[in-house]
């Protein structure tokens, strides 16, 4: 068996990814996280950095 990962801040974009990468393997599973990585103030610039979702994709296949 063996692992492909996937990230994306854009989850049209992940999803592609993973379709065209299924598309000729025999998947055992698929397993899915969104993570929200939040504001953040950075202390040196005085900027405020904005929030992002970051979704992954772990693909378990068989070669």
């Amino acid at each position: 068996m063996k692992i492909k990962i996937f990230g994306s801040t854009n989850s049209e974009d992940l999803e592609r990814m993973v379709n065209e990468f299924c598309m000729d393997k025999a998947v055992q599973d698929i397993k899915y996280q969104s993570m929200y990585i939040g504001t953040k103030y950075n202390q040196y610039s005085g900027a405020i950095l904005e929030g992002i979702i970051v979704d992954r994709a772990m693909i378990m296949y068989v070669d």
